[in-house]
C-alpha cells in the first residue's frame, strides 16, 4: 500500500485495498492485517480505516468477525454491481478484458429496455427521451454528453414501467460516471449520436420490439468501435 494523500481518504484506502483484492494480493479467505498494521501502513487514522473496511464489507469483498479479523470474500460470489465504479476503472488501464467485459454486458442490457420500452412506453415516456436527445445535439463539451446519455438510458428504463430495469440503472450510475473520462472517445459526434437515439425512440414509439432492439444495437456498437479503436482493442465478427 501507499500512503494516503488525497482528501477523501476513506475513499482511498477502500481503492487501494479493493485493488489489493482484485489482483490476487489477497485472496478468498486471506485474512488482511491488522487495524493497526493497515492503519500505519495507509499512513491514516483507524476510524478512517474502519469506514473504508466496512463499505468494503457492506460490498461483499470483506468480513470482519470478533477474534478473527477481516478477511477477504470470493467476489465471484459476493460481490455487487457496485464494486464497479471504483476498482474497475483502476483495474481497466492495465487489463483491457474489463472493457470488452463492460461494453458486452452494455449490449445486453440496452436491448432489453430498448425492447421492454418499445412494449411498455406511454406518449410521456416518449417526450421526455426526445427532450433528452435534443440537449444532447447542443452539448457544449464530452462530460454533458455523457451526463445526458445516461439520462436517456435512465428514461429508457423508466419508459419499460419495470422497477427492476429502474434500478439496475440507477445502480449503474456511479460505474458509468467512474468511467467517464475512459468512456470519452465513446461518446464521438453530438449529432451522430443524436441521430442514433432518435432512431431508437422513434421504433420505441412505434412499438416495434424487433427494430427498437436493432436501432439500440446500431447505437451501442457506434460507441463500442470507437473506444475499441482507441484502446487498440480488436473487434470481435459474429
Amino acid at each position: 500500500f501507499e500512503p494516503i494523500r488525497k482528501i477523501n481518504t476513506s475513499e482511498q484506502a477502500l481503492l487501494q485495498i479493493q485493488a489489493s483484492i482484485f489482483d490476487g494480493t489477497y485472496k478468498a479467505g486471506d485474512r488482511l492485517p491488522s487495524e493497526r498494521e493497515l492503519a500505519v501502513e495507509l499512513g491514516i487514522n483507524r476510524n478512517t480505516l474502519r469506514e473504508a473496511l466496512k463499505k468494503l464489507e457492506h460490498m461483499g469483498l470483506v468480513v470482519t468477525r470478533q477474534g478473527d479479523g477481516t478477511r477477504v470474500l470470493d467476489f465471484y460470489q459476493n460481490a455487487g454491481i457496485d464494486v464497479l465504479g471504483s476498482l474497475l476503472l483502476d483495474q481497466a488501464k492495465g487489463d483491457l478484458r474489463v472493457i470488452e467485459d463492460l461494453f458486452e454486458a452494455r449490449e445486453l442490457v440496452g436491448k432489453e429496455l430498448a425492447r421492454s420500452a418499445a412494449m411498455n412506453r406511454d406518449e410521456d415516456d416518449v417526450e421526455r427521451m426526445r427532450e433528452v436527445i435534443e440537449d444532447i445535439a447542443s452539448a457544449p463539451e464530452v462530460p454533458e454528453v455523457q451526463r445526458l446519455e445516461y439520462l436517456f438510458f435512465h428514461e429508457l428504463a423508466l419508459s419499460t414501467h419495470n422497477l427492476f430495469y429502474i434500478f439496475l440503472i440507477n445502480s449503474i450510475k456511479r460505474a458509468y460516471m467512474n468511467f467517464r473520462d475512459l468512456y470519452a472517445t465513446a461518446s464521438g459526434n453530438p449529432k451522430r449520436i443524436r441521430e442514433l437515439l432518435e432512431s431508437v425512440v422513434d421504433a420505441v414509439e412505434r412499438g416495434s420490439t424487433r427494430d427498437a432492439v436493432r436501432e439500440m444495437k446500431k447505437y451501442l456498437g457506434h460507441g463500442k468501435k470507437l473506444m475499441f479503436k482507441t484502446l487498440k482493442i480488436p473487434l470481435k465478427k459474429h
